[in-house]
């Protein structure tokens, strides 16, 4: 597995028992329902059955308020959508454009601080890896050409962020730092839900498995994990990545 030295620590961090507990009572709190906890497994964080679960039972369900997709981007995006000088943004952009309000909204931090920090994405993500240094390692490469394809699209979205909000009020779109950490969040634990790219908080702890317990169900209400097969105590959940 590729991945870079670790940087030292730059400032203090819950614990993740703290930032676990805090998360589980935020998404309880947000009107989300689990019958899991959130173990630190030897695979790290993932959602562990706290009772015998029964085939066809919700494992977890998040309410759509929490849900964040396209429909949620800021009032900048969606006032500007139809604007001629306004230059094209992704639908994962306009999910980016969501998140990167989360730095700031206390509301979401305790869900936030259980997310991987700067420096655990870009030591285990090549996207986030610095241009030369990645095109050292991977040049001519499949892994260099499909890292160069994400950054592009990152960036073009970020411009497109820029341009759109200083057409909307003149204000300041996220800064390209914050805005590449949400895209490693997104990349790297989001889903499809009816054909639209998604964050589910709390249900993005599930870990994969070639095999998985659990799928996704959606409705108007929220979107849920249901077992596939009897999951008892004790036993952690499964989705399937692919």
């Amino acid at each position: 597995v590729l991945s870079r030295a670790r940087a030292p620590a730059t400032a203090l961090r819950l614990t993740r028992e703290e930032a676990t507990a805090g998360a589980e009572a935020w998404y309880v709190e947000q009107g989300g329902a689990t019958c899991c906890d959130v173990v630190d497994t030897d695979i790290g964080l993932g959602l562990v059955a706290r009772r015998d679960v029964g085939q066809g039972e919700p494992v977890c369900t998040t309410p759509r308020a929490i849900v964040i997709d396209a429909s949620k981007a800021p009032a900048w995006v969606v006032a500007t959508r139809d604007d001629p000088a306004a230059p094209d943004l992704s639908e994962n952009g306009a999910v980016v454009s969501r998140l990167v309000e989360l730095d700031g909204d206390a509301s979401w931090a305790p869900f936030v601080a259980t997310l991987p920090s700067d420096e655990d994405f870009e030591r285990d993500l090549p996207a986030l890896w610095p241009d030369g240094e990645a095109d050292r390692l991977f040049a001519g490469t499949y892994v260099g050409r499909t890292r160069k394809e994400i950054v592009s699209g990152w960036r073009d979205d970020h411009a497109a962020a820029v341009a759109r909000r200083r057409l909307h009020d003149g204000g300041a779109a996220a800064p390209w730092a914050r805005w590449r950490y949400w895209n490693a969040v997104i990349m790297s634990r989001s889903y499809r839900v009816d054909g639209t790219v998604c964050f589910l908080p709390y249900m993005d702890f599930v870990n994969h498995r070639d095999s998985p317990s659990v799928k996704l169900v959606a409705d108007d209400v929220g979107v849920s994990y249901v077992a596939k097969e009897p999951i008892p105590a004790g036993a952690q959940c499964f989705n399937s990545y692919a």
